[in-house]
Parts: structure tokens; C-alpha cells; sequence
């Protein structure tokens, strides 16, 4: 049987949701322009690699307003920005940033070219 306690308890989580989904959208929708607005700014290829890029980030911002959390919030903006099929990309919250350490060191990959000596000559492959 439910006490006036237990109704309490659901009563202020359930406020305390509302009020931080409200709290949280703002914030969301500012950090999902600013991205959007450095993109289209500063982004080196302005065809978007031949994405419907303006379609793209639309499906996400419903998305992205609703969510609470800001673990979810950057999961779903590197969703979106990895469409785009480049590896340098990435968006992470600003307390984040010293936490990972140079990024160069924490991802794998290449630099598309191999380097080797054949005759005393250093040729590029």
C-alpha cells in the first residue's frame, strides 16, 4: 500500500524531471546552433561531402530538445556529426575537455600515407 511518503517521494521526482527537462531544452538548443552555426561557418567542405546536411541536423533537433541528460545530449550531437564521415570531429562538454588528454593519443588511425627508403630515397606511397 502506497504511503503518503512513497506518493511524495513519486510526486517530487516526477517534478523534479519536468523541471529539468525545462531547464535542460534551452541549454540543449543552444549548444546544438552553436554547433550548427560554427559548421556553417567554418566547416571546410560546404557541400557537407553531398549530405541533405540541413535535413540531417532537423531530425535531430526534436531529439535533442527532449533529452535530460548531458551524457545523452553529446551522444546524440557526435551521432549527427558523424554523418558527415569525418574522423577530426567530435563535440564533447566543456568539463569533458581536460579529462581525455590529447586526442591524438587516445584514437587509432592513420595518416593515409606510408613513408619508406628504396635506394637511398625516400619515396611517399
Amino acid at each position: 500500500m502506497w504511503s503518503k511518503i512513497n506518493l511524495m517521494i513519486v510526486f517530487l521526482i516526477a517534478a523534479n524531471q519536468r523541471s529539468m527537462s525545462q531547464n535542460q531544452e534551452p541549454k540543449n538548443l543552444k549548444i546544438f546552433d552553436i554547433i550548427l552555426t560554427t559548421l556553417d561557418s567554418d566547416y571546410f567542405d560546404p557541400t557537407y561531402g553531398g549530405l541533405n546536411w540541413k535535413s540531417i541536423t532537423e531530425s535531430f533537433r526534436p531529439k535533442i530538445k527532449a533529452y535530460r541528460s548531458d551524457d545523452t545530449l553529446y551522444y546524440l550531437l557526435n551521432k549527427m556529426l558523424f554523418n558527415l564521415g569525418v574522423s577530426h570531429l567530435g563535440a564533447l562538454p566543456p568539463d569533458k575537455l581536460n579529462e581525455i588528454g590529447d586526442p591524438q593519443l587516445t584514437f587509432d588511425g592513420a595518416a593515409g600515407l606510408d613513408v619508406m627508403s628504396l635506394n637511398g630515397k625516400a619515396i611517399i606511397t
